[in-house]
């Protein structure tokens, strides 16, 4: 008897996960590229789950791949480029400088020219 309502209340548990869990969002309907291998690939859909990406292929395999009630989002022609990542983080920090000069007393802008000249 303790096994079978071990075995109900993880089963209760699971059905009520999967109720709360958010949908999967299917995109398709555009330019779809990604860049999986050695060169581009276009498919004709992209299954999100939570934040991943969690299938790109054909529109059967990705409705299959959704599950039941996806999230059905129509690019309407528009290009969905491949998500870029810049481990690094060169892009923020070059924009988060401040773009003002230095102040008058300042020898940077100095010293850079004269680098420049030699």
């Amino acid at each position: 008897m303790k096994i079978l309502r071990a075995f109900l209340a993880v089963l209760v548990a699971i059905v009520s996960m999967q109720a709360r869990a958010e949908p999967a969002t299917v995109y398709f309907n555009g330019d779809i590229l990604t860049m999986e291998g050695n060169s581009p690939r276009y498919v004709q859909a992209v299954v999100v789950t939570g934040d991943r990406i969690s299938f790109a292929g054909t529109m059967p395999e990705a409705l299959a791949a959704a599950g039941p009630g996806p999230i059905m989002r129509d690019l309407e022609g528009h290009t969905l480029p491949p998500g870029f990542i810049d481990s690094w983080g060169h892009f923020a920090l070059v924009c988060s400088r401040p773009t003002r000069r230095p102040s008058s007393g300042s020898t940077a802008m100095a010293t850079a020219a004269s680098r420049w000249r030699e």
